[in-house]
This record gives C-alpha cells, sequence and structure tokens, in this order.
C-alpha cells in the first residue's frame, strides 16, 4: 500500500489503512474496505485530505505502525475527552491518562525497529486530538532511544500529550490547528503555555515536569521562543524533545493551509534549525527514530529508474530497499528488482514521486 491524495482516489479503491475518528465512530473506515463514490464523498466532507491505498501497480508493500490501531483510538479518544473537559472547566482522571500512557509505551517497547514509517491519517476534525498523540508516541520513542526509565517516559508522554491543552482556553481546535511562525502567531494565542501548564500544575496527579512541558513547548534554543524566552539548557529536556516532535507531525501532516511535507524533507528542516529553534542532541536523538522514506514511497534513482520503498531502516536511513518499477525511460519491468541501497553506493534516491506512470 502506498499515500494517495484523496483527489486521485477512485472508486473501487481499497483502503490499505484505517482511517480514525474521536467521536461516536471511532473508525470511519476500516483497512480493507473498497471505496466507493459515497466513502469518497463523506472523506471529502470531513476534509481528509490523504488515504493508504492497497495499489496493485507497487506490489505488496506492508507497513507497520509503532502503535496498534486500539491504543491509538483509545488515545485519541481520551485526548478528545481531555480537552473537552477542560474547555468546560472539568477536572480529569489521571489514573485513566497513565493507563492509556503505560499502553503506548508497552506498544512501543515490544517494537524492534521503533522507527515511525506511517503517515497519521485524521480527519480535521479530529486533528488536534491526534496530533497530540502522536507528540506523545514521537516523544516516546526519542526518550526511549535516550535511554529513559520508564517513569521518565511517563512524565515525557504524559506532558507531550498535554503540550496544547492550553489552546482549549482560547479557541476551538480548528481556529487553532494552523502552524504559523512565531511572529506570526496572535498574541492571544501565545498565552496557550502558560494556561497549559496552570490547568496541570493545579492537577497534583500530574507531575510539575509534565507540566513545564506545556510552558515550555513553544521555547526557542537561541531564546527567541516564547512565552519567556528561554535558552539552551535552562529549558528543560523534555520540553525540548517535544518542541521538536510538535514541529514534526505539524509538517507531516495535512492542515488546511498547506499540504503535509515528506519526512525526508520535515527533517531536512529540523537539521537546518538545529541549534536556533532546537537542541540540536535532541534533534540527533528524534531523527533516529523516524523515516526519511517510508514504505511505500515512490522514487527516482540517480540512474532514472523509478521504484517504491519496500523497507526503511533505522541504521541506514538514507538507503532503503527498493523495488524498481519502472526503467529510465519509464517502461515497466516485467519482473520487479529489488535493490538493497546499503551495499550498493552506485544508487542513491535523487527524488521523491507522488505517482508512478502506470
Amino acid at each position: 500500500m502506498r499515500i494517495m491524495s484523496i483527489q486521485n482516489v477512485q472508486p473501487g479503491m481499497v483502503l490499505g489503512k484505517t482511517v480514525f475518528g474521536s467521536s461516536s465512530k471511532l473508525q470511519l473506515l476500516n483497512a480493507g474496505t473498497a471505496l466507493t463514490e459515497e466513502y469518497i464523498a463523506r472523506l471529502n466532507e470531513l476534509d481528509v485530505t490523504s488515504l493508504y491505498i492497497v495499489d496493485e501497480n507497487i506490489g505488496e508493500v506492508d507497513i507497520e505502525d509503532v502503535v496498534c490501531d486500539q491504543t491509538r483510538l483509545e488515545a485519541g479518544k481520551l485526548a478528545k475527552d481531555i480537552m473537552e473537559k477542560t474547555r468546560l472547566g472539568s477536572s480529569f482522571d489521571p489514573c485513566r491518562v497513565k493507563n492509556i500512557i503505560n499502553s503506548i509505551i508497552d506498544d512501543l517497547l515490544s517494537n524492534k525497529e521503533l522507527l515511525v514509517k506511517l503517515v497519521d491519517i485524521r480527519t480535521m476534525s479530529d486533528y488536534s486530538y491526534f496530533h497530540s498523540v502522536n507528540v506523545a508516541i514521537l516523544s516516546g520513542i526519542t526518550g526511549i532511544g535516550l535511554g529513559y526509565s520508564s517513569s521518565r517516559l511517563q512524565e515525557l508522554m504524559i506532558g507531550a500529550l498535554f503540550h496544547d491543552l492550553g489552546k482549549t482556553l482560547i479557541c476551538d481546535q480548528m481556529s487553532c490547528m494552523h502552524f504559523l511562525p512565531e511572529d506570526e502567531t496572535p498574541a492571544e494565542l501565545k498565552k496557550h503555555p502558560e494556561l497549559g501548564f496552570e490547568v496541570l500544575r493545579q492537577n497534583k496527579s500530574v507531575s510539575i515536569l509534565s507540566a513545564h512541558i506545556a510552558l515550555q513547548h513553544h521555547e526557542m534554543y537561541d531564546g527567541e521562543g516564547y512565552p519567556r524566552k528561554m535558552t539552551g539548557s535552562d529549558i528543560h529536556e523534555y520540553a525540548r524533545i517535544v518542541a521538536i516532535a510538535n514541529i514534526y507531525d505539524l509538517l507531516t501532516t495535512d492542515r488546511p493551509e498547506h499540504p503535509r511535507m515528506p519526512s525526508h524533507q520535515a527533517v531536512e528542516y529540523l537539521l537546518l534549525h538545529a541549534g536556533t529553534f532546537f537542541d540540536p542532541d535532541m534533534i540527533a536523538a528524534f531523527v533516529e527514530g523516524v523515516a526519511l522514506y517510508p514504505e511505500g514511497t515512490i522514487i527516482k534513482l540517480n540512474t532514472g529508474q523509478t521504484g517504491v520503498i519496500i523497507k526503511s531502516y533505522r541504521d541506514f536511513p538514507t538507503r532503503p530497499r527498493v523495488r524498481i518499477l519502472a526503467d529510465r525511460n519509464g517502461i515497466r519491468l516485467p519482473i520487479p528488482e529489488v535493490l538493497e541501497l546499503y551495499n550498493r553506493p552506485e544508487y542513491f534516491i535523487s527524488e521523491v514521486l507522488d505517482e508512478i506512470d502506470k
């Protein structure tokens, strides 16, 4: 399967990955569903912009998530419930939060590769909830890579899940989901770190370090962030991790003002801002956990051949396994060739493509 813009999806295509929602119907459409005109129209109404599709033209490509569907669904539902309760001034059940975070940690620790290869397909109405879940997952993977204990992982991931909690006291999620440069962020919206911190600080079951993630996740390594213009190691390590996970998820997910950025370009953005926006050491730890070229990505090699990524490697991020589908002239190969780029130095990826000629 591979990811495809919903504009290119046709009736009869088969959904390769479940589309999540956090409301009454948690699973909007299950993997394996044959798409109809009605399904496609409904997904368009919900502002779903991309889907994972089973594509016979590229052959079988299995893409595994680092967290199982049920855990992700329950976490999204929890995030929605907590945001709604915060908006209404109600408290939330800390035991439920810890149980969900522990389920995510268990899923991550049982995954041998710990490499994020999937784009999280979400509706715009559920965007903020699953954004919070993804930031928690990405932060957890980074913490595991840094050798965090279970208790530190829990502190980190609870704070990551709640990093934007203060926004619920300012605006609805649709108007809060835009990624703006710091100098274009409205002054009112810049209050959300402190508001979220106060909500979490008052809950005695939440670690003060988790609360400080909400307070500090918009601080920048060079002191140009907000709300306190903190610098370097004065920003807590947890918040330095969540700052990176937050931006990475924003960049790699479809949003109203721009389409998602491919993973390798998002990583380039992070690396470009290492030492200014972000802690270079935390960037190095973070990028080890994301696939530069996720499985199912259509690519062109330096030879002009086109193919699909069928296996990403944590230890060789720029050298995945590729199934060659067409020669340099675009002529389909009768029998696809498989290349392991990590032991074929004469080949390298020159371009990521949206489609491959049929």
